[in-house]
């Protein structure tokens, strides 16, 4: 036979392997009970792969788009996509570095209209800037709106707070942070650092 080695003598060729028999697959499915006719194998291959499908639609829908956080705690893996740049990695399993700008998107509070709101950004000023950058200054703006920047002159743990006035619609909202000055970058570290963040979020009144 063209296209197929020569067997040696006395040698038998291995049977094929068997395929499930339709009956078999019929009867995973229970279609044989009470005298039931067996439907033809395409339709249940077709209808095993029509459930797995919407299974798996399903799943993907419940895994999809994640909530918009009005805090965010820089160890969150899940808030993590609201840091929209300027900040880096989680380390010591609870704080990132930031850069001299940096940016996050938070959910506003349900009903800012009437009471307003208040910024929280929670961070550390480390010796290691303050040493050799002198006094820090903090600025910020929600939306483009200017917030009181503040200078920060000794290494410490902070939380700069502002108002963040009512008549602020509810829903998505962009905070931008920046620092006068920040470490750049030296030796094996190619980052430029500022501050160590630990958390930022909009608390309602």
């Amino acid at each position: 036979m063209r296209g197929l080695a020569a067997l040696p003598a006395g040698h038998r060729p291995a049977p094929l392997a068997r395929g499930p028999d339709v009956d078999d697959v019929e009867q995973a499915f229970g279609l044989l009970s009470a005298g039931r006719r067996p439907a033809p194998l395409g339709l249940i291959v077709m209808a095993a792969i029509g459930m797995a499908g919407c299974t798996r639609k399903t799943h993907e829908q419940s895994a999809a788009a994640p909530v918009l956080q009005s805090k965010v705690q820089m160890n969150d893996a899940s808030a993590g996509w609201q840091l929209k740049s300027g900040f880096y990695g989680v380390e010591g399993g609870s704080w990132r570095w930031t850069a001299r700008n940096f940016a996050v998107t938070l959910a506003a509070p349900a009903d800012p209209a009437h009471a307003g709101a208040k910024l929280h950004f929670r961070f550390t000023l480390p010796d290691a800037v303050i040493n050799k950058l002198g006094p820090i200054q903090l600025s910020a703006s929600v939306d483009g709106m200017a917030l009181k920047p503040e200078l920060y002159s000794k290494a410490g743990n902070y939380d700069y707070e502002r108002e963040v006035g009512a008549g602020s619609q509810p829903g998505t909202v962009t905070v931008e942070f920046s620092c006068d000055k920040a470490l750049k970058p030296s030796g094996d570290e190619r980052r430029e650092l500022a501050l160590i963040a630990v958390s930022v979020g909009l608390e309602s009144h």
